[in-house]
């Protein structure tokens, strides 16, 4: 595994020559994997299918995948394949089901949706890319002009027409499990790349990209956390410009479509106390609360709409 700094620091881009893969596969064993972590950002597209040419020169069998702002090229000599039940065996057995689950990967679908390109989608997308040796390490000065840039969203944007399902890399013998795993796998990244490909101020069009898949993928705890998170950003944004009709719109819109949105219900009520509209605000809360923090706000919130009004009435406080 390798997670080397930044490729226009000096001395790094010889770690994503042809030269380096080519001496990183002599010293692999049968069955050995590279997985190297590669910048989705500070660098420009062309460099980045740099890098995976050069890769590609060495590891036929390769393939592509996301890390929120980054990508991991995951390099092999035999033939690449996904293999969904073998995954989710190996994560039970290796006791990882709960770190997965602090960033919502432990569902397979919602780790396999990390999956960007396999060997045919990476042949496509860096055909005609400059190749990268160590007697012309171009990337580290290539990168060092691009310092400044944000390329994630272009690089997404240059994949788009380039994604294979995952489906197409199950072995013949993929059980039917399987089969569907992989298609809601797609639906996820399919939301999510959408999603990360817009300008982050595009809130509407991410937060539209997401809604489908809440729909079509409803065993996923990816997308809810990434819509949950929008909706908020959007909201509280909103209200904090003063523009409340607008933040009452996108808690709503935000209720509508993922019911079980609870930060946004409290929100939602607190915005309708501020206006003392104090009996849609416990509306607003009457839900069944799942244990956890979200549900103890909303019990603080109800508490507080309660002693308003109390007050509003002039009974004494308790």
């Amino acid at each position: 595994m390798l997670e080397p700094l930044q490729a226009w620091t000096a001395g790094t881009s010889n770690l994503y020559s042809k030269e380096f893969y080519e001496e990183a596969r002599a010293v692999l064993a049968p069955g050995g994997v590279l997985a190297q972590w590669i910048p989705f950002y500070g660098q420009g597209v062309d460099e980045t299918r740099a890098m995976v040419r050069a890769a590609r020169e060495v590891f036929p069998e390769a393939s592509l995948w996301r890390d929120d702002h980054d990508g991991i090229r995951v390099l092999q000599s035999e033939p690449f394949a996904l293999e969904p039940d073998t995954q989710r065996r190996r994560i039970d057995e290796r006791g990882h089901r709960a770190e997965l689950a602090r960033n919502s990967f432990d569902a397979t679908e919602d780790l396999l949706s990390l999956f960007v390109m396999g060997p045919r989608a990476l042949d496509a997308w860096q055909a005609g890319a400059a190749l990268l040796t160590d007697d012309r390490p171009f990337l580290e000065f290539a990168a060092a002009r691009d310092l400044s840039l944000k390329a994630y969203r272009p690089i997404l944007r240059s994949m788009a027409g380039k994604l294979d399902p995952a489906a197409a890399y199950l072995t013949a013998a993929a059980s039917e499990t399987e089969r569907e795993t992989a298609l809601r796998a797609g639906r996820i990244r399919r939301a999510v790349l959408s999603e990360r490909a817009h300008p982050e101020h595009e809130l509407l069009l991410r937060a539209t990209a997401l809604e489908s898949a809440l729909r079509s993928t409803p065993s996923s705890a990816l997308v809810p956390r990434r819509y949950r998170n929008l909706i908020l950003e959007w909201g509280t944004g909103l209200e904090g410009a003063g523009r409340v009709q607008e933040a009452e719109g996108v808690y709503r819109r935000g209720l509508r479509h993922d019911p079980e949105l609870g930060e946004a219900a409290v929100n939602l009520s607190l915005l309708y106390a501020r206006q003392q509209r104090y009996a849609l605000a416990q509306r607003t809360l009457d839900r069944p609360w799942r244990p956890g923090p979200v549900r103890d706000s909303a019990v603080q919130t109800r508490a507080l709409l309660e002693a308003a009004i109390r007050q509003q009435k002039g009974a004494p406080p308790r």
